[in-house]
């Protein structure tokens, strides 16, 4: 693909997002199967609670995933709930933004639904990676191939650089001190907020002076978050 075929900054994030169905509802981790059938069959009306098997994903580190296959149409889809108190590390509306443009592209599985605290999407069959493999001769080289894509994409919004700002604003939602003793002590023997935000100068200064263009990347390479397609085309 060319840059521009990879090009969705003309449109408004209003216009990306609102294509979105959004459902009123809470899928509670306490009662994660019963509420994602519930939800299913409000996203899917065609759909019925006998006709799902689902299957949690123990992967997730900072949500809870539920893959749920409707074994009458063949058809599986993921039901993503947020994790409690994501939000402070991850923007949420970002990240909407970029997996509805990145579907507009056909980079991304298709966005079925949204809700009070997380997405419904599509189910791309395949093999997921092992850290070993990742480095690997078949593995690497289709990792990179299509980050080198992700390199391109050009989605609506503010293109100026977001790590530091990012980095800065968890570090200043980190506590100076924890109420738990125990925790406190090991975070005050092993860590120290003047030397992370030094740390964090530093390395912005070093990185600025090398003039790198500015390009939409992936940032979260988990091995779990690579998937070989049954096509063998990462």
């Amino acid at each position: 693909m060319t840059s521009s075929e990879l090009s969705v900054e003309h449109l408004d994030t209003a216009v990306l997002i609102g294509a979105i169905p959004l459902f009123a509802f809470e899928v509670r981790h306490a009662s994660f199967f019963e509420d994602s059938r519930a939800l299913l069959v409000q996203v899917f009306p065609e759909w019925s609670n006998d006709e799902l098997v689902l299957n949690q994903c123990k992967d997730g580190i900072t949500n809870k995933l539920m893959q749920c296959t409707n074994k009458r149409v063949g058809k599986t889809v993921l039901v993503r709930a947020y994790g409690k108190r994501t939000e402070v590390i991850i923007d949420r509306n970002q990240e909407l933004i970029n997996m509805a443009g990145l579907t507009r592209l056909g980079m991304c599985p298709e966005l079925y639904a949204r809700f009070d605290n997380g997405l419904v999407y599509g189910y791309i069959p395949g093999t997921v990676a092992k850290p070993e493999e990742m480095g690997s001769e078949l593995w690497a080289p289709l990792i990179a191939k299509r980050l080198a894509e992700w390199s391109k994409v050009k989605l609506p919004g503010d293109h100026s650089p977001q790590l530091f700002p990012i980095i800065r604003r968890w570090m200043k939602d980190i506590p100076a001190d924890y109420e738990n003793q125990r925790a406190n002590d090991i975070f005050h023997k092993h860590f120290s907020l003047e030397m992370l935000n030094d740390e964090a100068n530093l390395l912005e200064s070093t990185l600025t002076a090398l003039h790198s263009p500015v390009v939409f990347a992936h940032n979260d390479l988990l091995s779990g978050n690579i998937v070989m397609a049954e096509t063998k085309d990462a």
